[in-house]
């Protein structure tokens, strides 16, 4: 039995190593050290609903630009430049720059059961000389959930809470 553990051990090693491997050769070549800055924009399903774009910048500002039926503050306070590269830390959890650019109705991998009227949530991060746009329709159920993490962690370093509403 112990010698099967070891077997068994060694494989999931080898497995892991491989997989690590894998990722670093197929990677984007997105360099998550260069994004200078990140963009949230917010919109509803409903016209009755708040939209609003979230801007915040590796020097630390944030700039909040309301929507129609949105808060009316037009800017929060800046951000440490360390809240921003614990931001950049999330998006490279997330393996943001290998998502797809869209998560739509009819994503097998993301999207077999919909939930209808739901929002999207488009990010980018912006670097000096390209960007990756991630669009997420919020009625995708099976979306990582770190992508969801991260887009709720943008909001709440700009202290912008669901819809736009103060957080």
């Amino acid at each position: 039995m112990q010698r099967l553990w070891r077997i068994l051990m060694a494989v999931a090693l080898f497995r892991a190593s491989a997989v690590a491997g894998a990722q670093v050769a197929t990677g984007s070549g997105f360099d998550y050290g260069q994004v200078d800055s990140i963009v949230v924009h917010y919109a509803p399903s409903w016209v009755r609903e708040a939209s609003y774009e979230l801007t915040i910048t590796r020097t630390g500002e944030v700039r909040y630009d309301p929507g129609p039926r949105a808060g009316t503050r037009m800017t929060t306070g800046p951000i440490a430049p360390a809240t921003f590269t614990m931001l950049i830390g999330q998006a490279r959890a997330a393996a943001f720059a290998e998502l797809p650019d869209v998560i739509v109705m009819g994503d097998l991998r993301f999207c077999p059961i919909v939930m209808t009227d739901a929002p999207t949530v488009t990010v980018v991060l912006y670097l000096p000389d390209r960007a990756k746009r991630v669009v997420d329709y919020l009625g995708c159920g099976w979306v990582p959930a770190a992508l969801r993490d991260f887009e709720r962690a943008i909001e709440g370093a700009a202290g912008i809470g669901a819809a736009g509403r103060p957080g």
